[in-house]
């Protein structure tokens, strides 16, 4: 019989996962999976723990489910936060939480729609809350037991590793992990053996990361902690829109529990909430400070949330907190609900047609970014002598490149033009130009072009004819949903 502890998270991992079959994938997704289609030590934007995990999948699973399909890519995405949330609630019952009270504990944490209503998206973000998940429970072991067990080591050092190896920033998870360890661990042994292990596994995860940011100029480093936030200046109505998106992905409930519990952390006998915000705290004073000065992503606090709904979760499984934690989970639930729901009803589309009429623009419902892509393929095996997609296809932005590579298929030739110093392993040579990492040089052959609503830059390449020859629309409801437009450039001599 499946115990109670892994009922939900089993059925969380199959309501994420057939919906995620049924969507197309988003523009990061599908750049991720290009990137799976090259390994590497790390990648232009992000370490590599993402696209290693596409890439096991498809080895794995692409025989059944199909080399370029959502059902391959979305399937360890489901994994991970299902694996993510049974972690959960294992920590919930060894910090004291009873197996009666323990699913409705579960669906308090549910609510942080922010994480939950999104994690069908294969993203860095989500081994990053799984290694998180994983160091966090190893770390509680050396924390409440006198000997750490085996497994509480395991888990640490796959926890940092897993982290790192995720995003940059997972090297808050080895910084939390370490301050939790020196002020609550018991003995001196434990303290020194602890560390030991969080430091060796954070240099363990860091050497991939090093030895390709060295051979890139420190490209991949330098954009995460210059690059990214160039042009910055101070503004209050950023930090103020910040704060909106903030209460609404987190939940206005959530975001008040975190403030009137941070007089808790001070408290000697209040232990869960002391550990859950030192691992809460460093990610916070970045992430919600940051966007005073300089542009933001909505999802970037998430990772500060994550142990204070923990924390709330925790306190209405002991009976505390509890009208403050179901208001939350009736606000945050239904958000999920919705969100899941207007992936495959076109509710964007409807709303904005009624306040603005035909002249409305699709890119304001961003559920529309997933349409489209999929008449790529038809479209260009259509065209004469292009049954096998012999002539290469190019995009000048990541997004279009990698979503008309995954449209076309492993085999298939595609290619990003211009390339950076950081990009210029990610994807093939192809022979088009002289020097295509540049985007320089004459055409020396011919190519379709690939543009689509939001990235609509024609080509520019020199000394070549480029045409216009279709614009393949998708609508959802009878309405505009997305376009994608191919161009032909043939070289003029």
């Amino acid at each position: 019989m499946i115990r109670n502890r892994l009922k939900l998270p089993l059925a969380l991992f199959f309501v994420l996962w057939i919906h995620g079959v049924l969507i197309g994938l988003t523009d990061d997704e599908a750049y991720y999976w290009a990137l799976a289609q090259r390994p590497a030590w790390a990648y232009a934007y992000h370490p590599p723990m993402v696209a290693w995990l596409i890439a096991v999948s498809q080895h794995v699973l692409g025989w059944l489910l199909g080399t370029h399909s959502s059902a391959m890519v979305r399937f360890p995405s489901a994994a991970l936060i299902s694996a993510s949330f049974a972690l959960v609630l294992r920590w919930f019952e060894k910090a004291g939480v009873s197996e009666e009270r323990l699913t409705g504990a579960g669906t308090v944490v549910l609510s942080l729609a922010g994480i939950f209503a999104l994690s069908w998206m294969m993203v860095p973000d989500l081994p990053l809350i799984f290694g998180w998940m994983l160091a966090f429970s190893g770390c509680w072991g050396f924390i409440t037991e006198e000997n750490p067990s085996a497994s509480d080591y395991l888990l640490l050092a796959l926890g940092v590793v897993f982290a790192i190896l995720s995003k940059y920033s997972g090297v808050l998870v080895a910084g939390s992990a370490g301050l939790s360890i020196l002020l609550w661990a018991r003995g001196s042994s434990a303290k020194v053996r602890g560390c030991a292990v969080i430091f060796l596994s954070a240099a363990l995860a860091s050497l991939p990361l090093l030895i390709w940011n060295a051979h890139h100029q420190w490209a991949s480093i330098l954009y995460q902690i210059r690059d990214r936030h160039a042009g910055s200046a101070l503004s209050f109505s950023r930090y103020l829109r910040f704060w909106v998106i903030e209460a609404v992905a987190a939940g206005p409930a959530l975001l008040f529990f975190s403030f009137a519990s941070f007089s808790k952390l001070f408290r000697k006998r209040e232990l869960v909430f002391s550990y859950l915000w030192v691992w809460a705290l460093p990610a916070l004073l970045i992430y919600c400070v940051q966007p005073l000065w300089s542009d933001f992503k909505p999802h970037w606090a998430l990772i500060g949330w994550w142990p204070l709904m923990l924390a709330l979760g925790w306190s209405y499984g002991r009976g505390k907190w509890q009208r403050l934690a179901r208001l939350q989970r009736g606000y945050g639930l239904a958000l999920g609900v919705f969100v899941v729901l207007a992936c495959h009803i076109p509710v964007g589309n409807w709303a904005l047609a009624s306040f603005q009429g035909k002249g409305q623009d699709p890119r304001l419902d961003v559920t529309n970014d997933l349409t489209a892509w999929n008449l790529l393929e038809p479209y260009l095996r259509s065209l004469p002598g292009n049954s096998d997609l012999r002539v290469p296809v190019v995009g000048s932005r990541y997004q279009t490149a990698g979503q008309a590579f995954f449209a076309l298929g492993p085999e298939s030739s595609v290619t990003l033009i211009p390339r950076e110093i950081k990009e210029r392993d990610e994807w093939p040579d192809l022979g088009i130009l002289a020097d295509e990492s540049s985007g320089r040089g004459v055409l020396k052959k011919s190519i379709f072009f690939v543009t689509d609503i939001r990235y609509d830059a024609p080509p520019e390449f020199a000394d070549a004819s480029c045409v216009k020859i279709q614009r393949l629309e998708a609508l959802r409801g009878g309405i505009l949903a997305k376009w994608v437009e191919v161009w032909r450039c043939d070289p003029r001599r």
